[in-house]
């Protein structure tokens, strides 16, 4: 193959395919390698949309079922909080959000031509004659760069969002460690049983905290 969703295949490699991207990109390299420029288009459409929806529901933000991709894009951009965890976050924020808002209509423009090209020359939108001109191989090629450009871009976001939250280190409760036990079962490896405080804890202490922190304040707020 030759390789034209560079961006798109270090993702599938460094997630192990969390965003099930992969089948998406093997069809779309199939069809580049094939010079299939209409499934290209399409292909590259389904994969800004699959890595944006992905990531949405990673972080719990709804979206519609029919939103256009160029929507879609900004609205994932939106989920990502620039500037947050620095010490002079305010002046940091307002100087990327000149920064941003100034490319964010070049970006969903650019996310809105890909599915407005999938429409005229994709043969899976609407179905294609036998006499349909496909597209240019040169013109697909473009698009689909544009699409792994923005599939990388949009998760380096996520990135550089993660790593600008502040870490903490959890610690554990003993009141909330009997809250989880109860709430949930044990689980019996081997011989070996490991309770739901522990396995949350050490497998995913984030969340541990998370939830720690939230069913406090609900608790304080009960009160």
């Amino acid at each position: 193959m030759a390789g034209m969703f560079h961006r798109t295949k270090d993702i599938i490699d460094r997630t192990a395919d969390r965003y099930r991207l992969e089948r998406t990109f093997l069809a779309a390299e199939l069809a580049y390698d094939e010079k299939e420029t209409g499934l290209l288009i399409g292909h590259s459409k389904a994969l800004v949309e699959a890595v944006c929806k992905s990531i949405l529901d990673e972080y719990k933000t709804e979206y519609a079922s029919d939103i256009k991709v160029g929507k879609l894009a900004k609205k994932t951009m939106d989920v990502f909080e620039v500037g947050k965890g620095l010490d002079n976050k305010k002046k940091t924020t307002e100087a990327f959000k000149k920064i941003i808002n100034s490319s964010a209509s070049h970006f969903e423009t650019a996310v809105q031509g890909i599915g407005e090209l999938r429409n005229d020359f994709c043969p899976l939108a609407h179905g294609k004659s036998a006499n349909h001109v496909p597209l240019d191989i040169h013109y697909a090629e473009f698009i689909a760069k544009q699409a792994d450009s923005i599939v990388g871009f949009i998760y380096d976001l996520r990135e550089s969002y993660i790593t600008a939250e502040p870490k903490s280190e959890p610690v554990r409760d003993s009141d909330f460690d009997a809250f989880l036990d109860d709430e949930f079962d044990s689980v019996v490896i081997y011989e070996n049983t490991y309770l739901p405080s522990e396995i949350l804890f050490n497998v995913a202490p984030n969340e541990y905290q998370k939830v720690f922190e939230e069913r406090n304040e609900s608790l304080e707020d009960a009160i």
